[in-house]
């Protein structure tokens, strides 16, 4: 999913520079901002996990989160009206998406165990 997120933005630059009035190198603060995002969904959810119990025994619940907002953000930028609001989404993405492969990594080997035993 990722791949292709990032394939689809790499195509519209030019589209959404025209659209939002920036210059297409302008454009591609979204992928920082993506990447902020991802890093800090990455490193704060195994906080997450420690600090409170409910994330520890629910990790398919927060999975579940995560993929909702993933695939809510990815409306919503299609429709975003100032490249701020699309910054913002981009983030929210990056967040969620970093939280998604942190808990899948962390549920491989609970499932991996549970498959030997």
């Amino acid at each position: 999913m990722h791949d292709c997120t990032i394939a689809v933005r790499c195509a519209a630059i030019p589209l959404l520079a025209e659209r939002f009035g920036e210059s297409a190198t302008d454009m591609g603060s979204i992928f920082t901002c993506r990447g902020a995002g991802y890093l800090m969904g990455a490193a704060g959810c195994p906080a997450l996990i420690e600090q409170f119990e409910i994330f520890a025994k629910y990790k398919i619940y927060y999975l579940i989160v995560c993929l909702a907002v993933m695939s809510l953000t990815c409306g919503l930028a299609s429709n975003a009206s100032t490249l701020d609001a699309l910054l913002g989404e981009m983030f929210c993405q990056g967040l969620a998406f970093g939280g998604f492969d942190t808990i899948c990594n962390c549920l491989l080997p609970e499932m991996w165990l549970l498959r030997v035993q």
